[in-house]
């Protein structure tokens, strides 16, 4: 049991590989604010396209 338990406490103390998940946590909050920032801007872009259609489309005739 004494060879278990210390297994145990040698991988809870190991901190290989927490940078990466740090890393990769930061790189998930910065695609969220991304993708967030684009629907805002794609509703934007789609109300000016069809402003422009629509002045086309009086325009013509």
């Amino acid at each position: 049991m004494a060879e278990w338990s210390r297994k145990l406490q040698c991988f809870l103390r190991n901190e290989c590989g927490a940078t990466a998940t740090e890393y990769a946590l930061i790189a998930v909050l910065c695609s969220v604010a991304i993708i967030a920032g684009l629907a805002g801007t794609r509703d934007g872009i789609n109300t000016h396209l069809s402003a422009a259609s629509t002045g086309l489309e009086t325009g013509s005739n």
